[in-house]
């Protein structure tokens, strides 16, 4: 998962959802105000899945996600676009239109709002259609305002733009906030585990690895979904913290040898366990970001 909100949740496209993203982009107010994406059969909407949306994720680390209900119906798109033609990173959002009227584009929009400010983003802009006056009302209760009209390149028609400033101030990241942010993130002993907040952690396409026979290589979405269900479930009471370190620097790379201990309970059984992470960070303009975790526990003694 990448993103919740109250009724909300908000996820990557896979190749699964194109039966959907074909509804969605085929609807005649997608045509009419953002155009016609070529999208006519499902081989084309897997395509633009893994070419369009999930070539931003693994650029940027964000992207437009699926939005689907807590029953797992999708309802529509929305998230952070990067566009070559516009500075700033702007908001999209799309909906299908059994699930308008009820409120859930705002929801989603206000939700990808505050990700875009932990993201550290100090302005978010938006594109409509001139015309679109549902979409520039939701805009307007977002506190967006309107800049101009123009014309992007490769446009035929006119589009506006609106901006709004964020609260959020880039992070600057140490090594040492990394790592006690990201043990952090696994504890639910006082309240549910916060694993989303690994996301500003890791530079994109970030990895965390799991060695073995054959080795996991994992992104986020996919470090995260099993771990977060683990311990929202079977999982109870658990930490886990770094007991000692060795870090080497050069230039703008690091590495750190982290020795950590965890604990909790297991389906009823208590257990604890020792081990040590191999992180490697890359320093950026906003701070330090972790490229990579490789992590092993300790054999039985």
């Amino acid at each position: 998962m990448i993103l919740h909100s109250s009724r909300l949740s908000l996820q990557e496209f896979q190749a699964t959802d194109a039966r959907f993203l074909l509804e969605l982009v085929t609807d005649p107010d997608w045509i009419r105000f953002i155009g016609d994406t070529q999208v006519n059969d499902e081989p084309t909407a897997i395509q633009y899945i893994e070419s369009r949306l999930r070539g931003m994720y693994r650029r940027l680390g964000f992207g437009l996600w699926r939005v689907f209900l807590p029953d797992g119906t999708p309802i529509g798109m929305c998230g952070l676009v990067k566009r070559d033609s516009l500075t700033d990173v702007d908001l999209g959002f799309a909906f299908h239109p059994r699930f308008r009227g009820h409120g859930y584009a705002l929801e989603a929009a206000q939700r990808c709002v505050a990700h875009a400010e932990a993201l550290g983003l100090r302005r978010l802009a938006a594109i409509t259609s001139p015309e679109n006056d549902r979409s520039q009302a939701l805009l307007r209760k977002l506190g967006m305002t309107k800049d101009r009209q123009t014309r992007l390149p490769g446009e035929e028609r006119e589009t506006a733009l609106w901006s709004m400033p964020l609260e959020g101030s880039p992070p600057v990241h140490t090594t040492q906030s990394l790592v006690d942010q990201f043990f952090a993130a696994f504890d639910n002993r006082e309240g549910p585990p916060r694993l989303d907040s690994l996301y500003p952690l890791f530079a994109a396409q970030g990895r965390l690895v799991k060695p073995g026979v054959v080795p996991e290589v994992l992104d986020l979405p996919a470090f995260i979904t099993p771990r977060k269900k683990l311990l929202d479930t079977d999982l109870r009471d658990f930490f886990e913290r770094e007991t000692s370190f060795e870090e080497t620097r050069f230039g703008r790379i690091a590495h750190r040898w982290s020795r950590y201990e965890k604990a909790g309970v297991l389906r009823g059984s208590p257990f604890s366990q020792t081990g040590t992470k191999s992180f490697q960070f890359v320093q950026t303009p906003g701070g330090w970001r972790i490229l990579s975790v490789c992590w092993d526990d300790d054999p039985p003694s």
